[in-house]
């Protein structure tokens, strides 16, 4: 059992709380009998819980007792100190023990085996008060009264009587009764009480009997009664009146007077004092909510004092004594005059003015705060002290008031920080007399006084208008009908508003600031004065519920437009507005007068292409009005639909767009001082593209201009050109239009992309070009991947054995002798890292033609091929691709960066425009623009189109069903990867968690090809089902005679496939990134040559580009990548010129897997290619967390 005196430190009984036991009163002066503590024992354990127990545990205990949940009471006594122990039913049985001095009455212990954790449970003060409600029953402690009284309630509520409310000892009484009659049914048996203990009067008599005892002198009314003041949930005082202590009982003055009338009949020895308390409040008036200030609580409360009765104060569940400042001193206070001000609506319309106020700083914003005037003086209680101020009602009403707006429940707080000094603004009543209360303030408060001196009182009459708060650069109009009160001016928006559920009526709004029949304003020492307008309210703001439509006023009484609105309602309302019969009072900038007009322009282009000089004269236009390019500007940083010039029209532009075009086309070119503008003549195209093909824009071209535009629409020079004789019979027409289209370039010194498809001959086409404009002393350069380096001395040994051919590689000094040689050869070919390492050597050549084979080499702006090659000198430029892009709009960028730099602006400005609008939100617009800019500048024929004799290309997706291991082993790595990548991203974020995501896929797709990927030890446990299915398909191939080409990424599953091959006597070869430059063409022909040989093995990335392997007319993709070029470079491998075959394509996919979802990928990946080079479809993005999250799922 917990002792008090170590975990709740209680003060003894006598030391400043005797009141709470009479006895202990008694027995400290001697006057008391040990056994004169039954008759007072109760009251004392009663008062004793209420003191430690929260007022909502003491109630909730008091129900408990009530209800009989106490129950198997004993008591045992050591000494002074009597133990108790029950158990008290709540939600289960709980064991409680109390132990109490049973000379005083202080509770010394308790325990109870409940969960609760607080200081005192309900279980302990539901047994200690069950047990001092059997004291006072019998008299004296007989432990079996309380289960008895808790039977008797039992049994009254099963005969129908409600005996929740029937006093304990009746109770007590009636269960001795019956107790009675069973033991002893002679109806002539009588009790006695004798020593504490009832008995028969059959029963042997005690002995020794004591005398009975003499009735108890009647206390005093100030020892049985207080008077209690209650409190709201705000903190305001809300009642005060008087309760009784032994029955807990409340006497309030507003509720039940007819009481107080009763206590001063009942009551025949009072005394002055207490008698002046009783009539105060038996004269207390009808019960007004807020008005009833007309009871002077300082007054009865001082009456109380003098009467020495103890003043409770009640807050909530919580009721206390009230002490009282002895002296108080004169509260310190403030009455000065403030600056305020309130913004109205969403148009922030500000109004600013000034009142007075009383500040009191020594009172804090608290719900414990509360004040109540009287005539003469005022009550003031905070956190349980209280005091009474002398001052008059006038000033003490004020200070009444500061205290009960500090908090204001629960949820219009006016104050909410409680640093914040309870403080009251004047009535219009006490403006008026502002200079008195001035002079009251300095006698009856420690008061500073900020006030202009002799204020004036100025009177109004309410005028109605419409304020106009328009704002040209913020883009903003409010219309707001309002009233002038002089000193303000309120919109009706804030004063009136409208109630659906009141049938459409209006209603004024009951705000401090309006709930007035005045509304008083102080400036510069005059108070503004004007009676509440309510009917012109109201007209104003039935404007917007009669005249809405009409006016463009909504029915809330105001309107509010922001952005492109502005334009369109100051066309269309702001005509009706004006004649409404009110002043219009703009409160910011001047509403313009708008003139709806279509925004155009005119060029007067000139060109000189072989000076890379392009230049034009501007005009724009408002309609037919003339404007500057200053004034266009203004409009676009200032945003909006109304376009401003600087003579002061105003235009509503119906075509805002045809401005943001025009200007992003000017960003390309350079103002002179004379306006007009010139550039680089390769910005010519989608100069004339914008400028001849919009309807806003009127062109007049000179005659180079459209010489050159002819020439560029057909990709040939107006002069056709002379083919090499060697190429003349090998050319194809399109390859010879893909020359022609060269020269084109080169004539107005353009780069450009040859995007022709794969297997269409763009090495060919090349060597022709370099073999027409070879110049003298001046080689020209190929950079290309090292795998295809032999292969352009091969090309070139054949069709131009003209050329001189330098391949260089070989050692660094092999390499640094032929570059000190460059001179001498028509063509240099190397490869992107040997440019890299001798990049300081090409940098001091200077070359003919600088070409980039496979160009997406460089589609990354910030690798080292890209730099590396951005560095060579040339006189012409051309890329080599037939994928110019896979995955970005970026690398487009970074490829015309080499070609042409400048030509699509700075990256960053590139990415805004073009890079996050379509990549990030898909947008078509910008992808159109993207693509009409680059349409001269790359060139593109799909096999399809221009090699008609090509054979077809049958493409077949063959589904593998994953074995049982295989699948069980999938999808446990599928639950671990899933949970590992979801856990990186959410530690880490997305971007920082690239290389978990990327290992979890490889292994689920590994997974898929073959579980000895992830597992070699236990190759032979896991079958795999993709093996057997491409074995089946080889084994067939074979049968028919025909070779068959075999992808994949992973080599180790290459290296899978050919011991299987070699297990079943498959001859086939095998070329992977390991395999050196020397020994690939002795690969590839001993494929092409060797008719035994049925598959060739090839890595993806090893020789997905320049292999020629037209033996083979199979393809077989093991394994399906994430961008489908690289796909259709493989299969480009076998289906090319030269094919004379049909070629199957077979795609082996691991059904329900994550190779399904990459398929989709895939599909949503090959639109944006053909979007910008020259095939229908949509944007797709790269790899982002919704995809990774679509790969992981589990359907």
């Amino acid at each position: 059992m917990e002792i008090l005196g170590a975990a709740y430190q209680r003060p003894f009984l006598f030391s400043g709380k005797e009141n709470r036991c009479r006895y202990a009163q008694r027995l400290a002066k001697g006057s008391a009998s040990p056994y004169d503590a039954f008759m007072d024992i109760g009251e004392a354990l009663r008062e004793e819980l209420a003191s430690m127990a929260d007022s909502g545990i003491y109630a909730r205990g008091r129900r408990y007792a009530q209800s009989g949940k106490v129950r198997s009471v004993k008591e045992r006594t050591e000494g002074d100190e009597v133990s108790v122990e029950a158990t008290v039913r709540g939600s289960q049985a709980y064991k409680t023990e109390m132990s109490y001095d049973a000379r005083s009455g202080v509770i010394t212990a308790y325990e109870c085996t409940c969960p609760y954790d607080g200081d005192l449970c309900k279980h302990v003060v539901a047994l200690g008060l069950a047990y001092a409600d059997a004291v006072d029953a019998r008299g004296a402690p007989d432990f079996h009264t309380i289960d008895e009284i808790a039977d008797m309630r039992a049994k009254l509520k099963a005969a129908g009587i409600p005996a929740a409310h029937i006093p304990e000892a009746l109770l007590a009484q009636l269960a001795a009764a019956v107790r009675m009659r069973e033991a002893h049914p002679s109806p002539a048996s009588t009790w006695h009480h004798e020593r504490g203990v009832w008995t028969p009067t059959d029963a042997a008599p005690p002995s020794n009997p004591k005398p009975a005892k003499k009735p108890k002198a009647r206390k005093p009314f100030r020892d049985r009664y207080d008077l209690c003041i209650s409190t709201r949930y705000d903190g305001s005082l809300e009642n005060i009146g008087i309760y009784e202590r032994e029955s807990s009982s409340y006497y309030h003055a507003f509720e039940s007077p007819e009481d107080s009338h009763k206590l001063l009949k009942r009551e025949l020895h009072l005394i002055d004092p207490e008698r002046a308390v009783l009539e105060m409040l038996a004269d207390a008036p009808a019960r007004q909510r807020g008005k009833d200030d007309r009871l002077d609580y300082p007054r009865i409360v001082q009456a109380a004092r003098d009467a020495g009765m103890r003043i409770m104060y009640k807050h909530l569940y919580k009721k206390e004594p009230l002490t009282f400042l002895r002296q108080p001193s004169k509260p310190k206070a403030v009455l000065a005059l403030k600056h305020r001000s309130s913004y109205v609506g969403a148009v922030n319309t500000k109004h600013e003015y000034h009142t007075i106020e009383l500040a009191l700083p020594g009172f804090k914003n608290s719900e414990k705060i509360a004040a109540r005037a009287g005539e003469n003086s005022v009550l003031i209680i905070e956190a349980g002290e209280a005091a009474i101020y002398p001052m008059p009602q006038l000033l003490g009403r004020i200070v009444a008031r500061a205290m009960h707006e500090v908090y204001d429940y629960p949820y219009t707080s006016r104050r909410s920080n409680e640093s914040q000094a309870a403080t009251a603004e004047l009535t219009v009543d006490e403006y008026k007399r502002a200079d008195d209360i001035a002079a009251l303030c300095r006698q009856y408060l420690d008061a500073t006084i900020d006030l202009p001196q002799g204020l004036t009182v100025q009177h109004h009459e309410p005028k109605a208008l419409i304020v106009v708060d328009y704002s040209e650069r913020e883009r903003r109009l409010g219309i707001l009908p309002s009233v002038d009160y002089g000193g303000a001016v309120l919109p009706v928006c804030a004063t009136m508003q409208y109630s659906e559920k009141a049938e459409g009526q209006m209603r004024r709004r009951q705000e401090r600031s309006f709930g007035t029949a005045h509304v008083v304003r102080i400036d510069s020492g005059t108070v503004h004065i004007a009676p509440v307008a309510e009917k012109l309210e109201r007209e104003l703001f039935a404007l917007g519920l009669k005249q809405g439509e009409r006016l463009g006023i909504a029915r809330i009484g105001r309107a509010t437009v922001r952005g492109g609105q502005v334009a369109n309602f100051i066309e269309r309302y702001m005509p009706e507005i004006r004649k409404l019969p009110y002043e219009l009072r703009f409160v910011r900038d001047q509403v313009p007068e708008i003139t709806s007009a279509s925004f155009s322009a005119e060029f007067d282009i000139d060109f000189k292409g072989e000076n890379d000089w392009l230049a034009f004269d501007l005009g724009l236009y408002c309609g037919s009005e003339r404007i500057t390019l200053a004034d266009v500007e203004a409009f676009l940083e200032t945003g909006g639909d109304i376009l401003k010039t600087s003579d002061g029209r105003s235009f509503k532009i119906e075509n805002p767009a045809a401005i943001e075009r025009l200007m992003r086309l000017l960003e390309h070119f350079r103002k002179n001082d004379d306006g007009s503008f010139e550039g680089r003549a390769y910005h010519a195209p989608a100069l004339a593209a914008d400028a001849v093909g919009s309807s806003h824009y009127r062109t007049r071209l000179s005659k180079s201009m459209q010489s050159f535009l002819k020439e560029a629409r057909s990709g040939k020079a107006v002069k056709r050109i002379r083919i090499p004789a060697p190429f003349k019979d090998v050319l194809r027409d399109y390859q010879k239009d893909g020359v022609e289209w060269m020269t084109f370039l080169r004539r107005y010194r353009f780069g450009g992309i040859l995007a022709d498809d794969m297997g269409t001959g763009k090495t060919l086409q090349t060597l022709a070009t370099l073999s027409a404009h070879r110049a003298d002393d001046t080689p020209s350069l190929v950079v290309a991947p090292k795998t295809l380096l032999h292969n352009w001395a091969q090309e070139a040994a054949r069709f131009a054995p003209h050329l001189k051919v330098g391949v260089v590689s070989g050692s660094p000094a092999e390499r640094a002798e032929m570059l000190a040689q460059a001179g001498e050869y028509d063509l240099l070919v190397t490869s992107y890292p040997l440019l890299q390492k001798d990049l300081a050597r090409y940098e001091a050549v200077p070359f003919n033609y600088c070409v980039l084979d496979e160009a997406q080499y460089i589609k990354n702006p910030r690798s080292k091929s890209a730099h590396a090659v951005k560095k060579v000198r040339s006189e012409y430029r051309l890329a080599l691709t037939g994928t110019p892009l896979e995955n970005s709009v970026e690398e487009l960028w970074s490829i015309f960066d080499f070609l042409m730099p400048d030509f699509l602006g700075r990256h960053a400005r590139f990415q805004e425009r073009y890079g996050v609008p379509i990549m990030k939100r898909g947008d078509a617009a910008q992808l159109e623009e993207l693509r009409r800019r680059v349409s001269s500048f790359m060139l593109r024929r799909a096999k399809e189109d221009v090699l008609k004799e090509l054979p077809q290309k049958i493409e077949q997706t063959i589904e593998c069903t994953l074995s049982d291991e295989q699948n069980i082993l999938y999808q446990d790595v599928l639950r671990r990867v899933r949970s590992d990548i979801f856990g990186q991203v959410k530690k880490k974020g997305f971007a920082a968690a690239q290389i978990h995501i990327l290992a979890g896929l490889t292994k689920l797709r590994q997974i898929c090809n073959h579980p000895a990927l992830v597992l070699p030890k236990k190759r032979d446990a896991y079958p795999s089902a993709k093996l057997e299915v491409c074995m089946n398909l080889v084994n067939q191939l074979r049968s028919e005679g025909r070779k068959a080409l075999i992808f994949s990424q992973f080599t180790q599953m290459l290296d899978l496939i050919a011991a299987e091959l070699k297990r079943q006597g498959i001859n086939y070869s095998y070329l992977s990134g390991a395999t050196s430059a020397a020994q690939r063409p002795r690969i590839i022909e001993s494929f092409i040559s060797d008719l035994q040989q049925t598959a060739f093995l090839i890595s993806t990335k090893a020789g997905g580009v320049g292999l020629n392997l037209i033996a083979a007319d199979a393809v077989i993709i093991f394994d399906p990548w994430w961008n489908p070029q690289v796909e259709r470079q493989a299969i480009d491998r076998a289906h090319r010129i030269g094919q004379t075959k049909s070629v199957n394509v077979y795609r082996l996919r691991a059904k329900g897997t994550i190779e399904e979802k990459i398929a989709a990928l895939q599909a949503r990946k090959q639109g944006l290619f053909s979007a910008l080079v020259g095939e229908s479809g949509n944007a797709f993005k790269k790899l982002t967390w919704d995809d990774v999250r679509g790969l992981l799922s589990a359907d």
